[in-house]
């Protein structure tokens, strides 16, 4: 399959964005890794490629993009059964809502766990693709003018301190004592080891898309050079606060506290006063956490600010795919999971629309 992530926002060879994509080759390529990992992966288990396809097109369509609806579309119509089609309605539109009981009721349906965890990596993607295609067909259009923002008077907040949080799986994680040669491959790991988190031996069920969405996060999240680490990570937090993901919320605030060596923007952020931030703090969260709804609600306003703030297109490129991994991510670790947080942890507040 040719690349789809170019045919559904129409790129082609010597379009100026075609080649920029192609300064991050590992992105391009991770992301087409993917796709074959999670829509025609070598063992489909119970869900079959034309009902892949079928999921996929009904994601698509469900966050707004026709076009990448189109390329899934299988050639002929597919049964869905009403507890996948129910799921796969809830996780793409309102993640935040995930519970425990989402995943018993896909067991109590009849899927095993390599099927389930299957289901959630194939909503993920479609659903990191939706993010990446809408941010791209921004950096298409015209440049506008970025509305004014009223000057804010700065003001002192408390720094909030953030602990660890415990993530557990809401399925058994794979045993490494009973891991297959794919599994224990995709964990790089020995029958012998003994500290793999949950997370990594739950998402094992699946092998392949394991190895392949790894490999991606890993491209997106460390890349050098372009946009710097810290707002790569203020990219993750704005996404994670939207759908919903406490666990990927707290460990991403740490993350961009760590390197920034401040809790300034954090503290903000936590503390639902994201004006306090500076100015491209500000535009970098506000893109990302419209990039994150769905459908996707980022417009050429919130692309202008960041361009008004410093941004490249290099740099929005690097943006774009930080929060659409996110989209994936969190539909992985809240989905399939959840996280005990310890006393006094606040908890994120997503910010409302503008």
């Amino acid at each position: 399959m040719t690349d789809i992530i170019d045919r559904a926002t129409g790129l082609s060879p010597g379009d100026a964005l075609y080649d920029l994509r192609r300064q991050r080759p590992e992105f391009v390529a991770g992301a087409q890794a993917c796709l074959t990992a999670c829509l025609t992966p070598a063992d489909a288990q119970d869900l079959s490629v034309p009902l892949r396809a079928a999921l996929a097109a009904h994601m698509a369509r469900l966050n707004g993009d026709a076009a990448l609806a189109a390329l899934y579309q299988p050639a002929q119509d597919q049964t869905v059964p009403p507890a996948i089609l129910r799921h796969v309605n809830k996780i793409t539109l309102t993640p935040r809502l995930a519970t425990a009981a989402d995943i018993t009721a896909l067991r109590d349906a009849g899927l095993d766990l390599p099927t389930l965890v299957a289901l959630s990596e194939l909503i993920a993607l479609v659903n990191f693709q939706t993010r990446l295609t809408a941010g791209l067909r921004l950096l298409k259009t015209p440049t506008v003018t970025p509305a004014e923002v009223p000057i804010q008077r700065p003001r002192t907040l408390p720094q909030v301190t953030l602990k660890p949080l415990t993530w557990h799986a809401h399925i058994p994680p794979v045993e490494i004592a009973q891991a297959s040669t794919a599994q224990l491959q995709a964990m790089q790991v020995t029958p012998s080891a003994t500290k793999i988190s949950p997370y990594v031996r739950t998402l094992a069920h699946d092998p392949d898309s394991y190895v392949a969405r790894t490999i991606l996060f890993n491209a997106i999240m460390y890349a050098e050079g372009g946009l710097p680490q810290d707002e790569r990570e203020l990219g993750a937090l704005g996404a994670s606060m939207i759908n919903g993901c406490a666990y990927c919320a707290v460990v991403h605030a740490r993350r961009q506290a760590s390197l920034t060596g401040s809790a300034a923007v954090v503290s903000a952020l936590f503390l639902g006063m994201p004006q306090s931030m500076p100015p491209r703090a500000q535009a970098i969260v506000r893109f990302g956490q419209s990039l994150s709804r769905t459908p996707p609600a980022a417009t050429v306003q919130d692309l202008a600010a960041l361009r008004a703030v410093g941004l490249g297109n290099a740099q929005i490129i690097d943006l774009i795919h930080a929060v659409a991994i996110f989209g994936w991510a969190n539909r992985l670790m809240h989905v399939l999971g959840h996280a005990t947080p310890p006393a006094r942890n606040p908890q994120p507040r997503p910010l409302g629309t503008h």
